[in-house]
């Protein structure tokens, strides 16, 4: 028995479809994380502004074995209203200057 194959006019017609079905999802998808971003940034123009000072900063030297590391601690002090707040940050590690590492020099934004 011969087998039959479908016309090639019948497989570009499935495959534009599908190729429609697709940027239409993809058009959607984006329509939506674009919404959520204008709520997101809606609700941020709310927040109150506050003045802050920065009240103690240092780069603090820590180490695991032979590694050197080094982070930036700080204190920062804010008011909201009649409230006096205060916290604590914290940056990531970065290794001391005289280890290999990659890219080099890492630390030199944090001096």
């Amino acid at each position: 028995m011969p087998v039959e194959t479908a016309p090639k006019g019948l497989l570009l017609y499935g495959c534009l479809i599908l190729l429609v079905a697709l940027t239409g999802l993809c058009t959607i998808f984006a329509s939506v994380v674009t919404a959520i971003q204008a709520w997101q940034e809606h609700a941020q123009a709310q927040w109150p502004q506050v003045t802050s000072n920065v009240g103690r900063c240092a780069m603090v030297r820590t180490s695991s074995g032979r590694r050197q590391m080094f982070y930036i601690r700080y204190r920062l002090i804010y008011a909201v209203g009649e409230e006096q707040n205060a916290t604590n940050i914290y940056s990531r590690n970065v290794p001391s200057p005289e280890i290999w590492q990659y890219p080099p020099n890492q630390i030199a934004p944090f001096q």
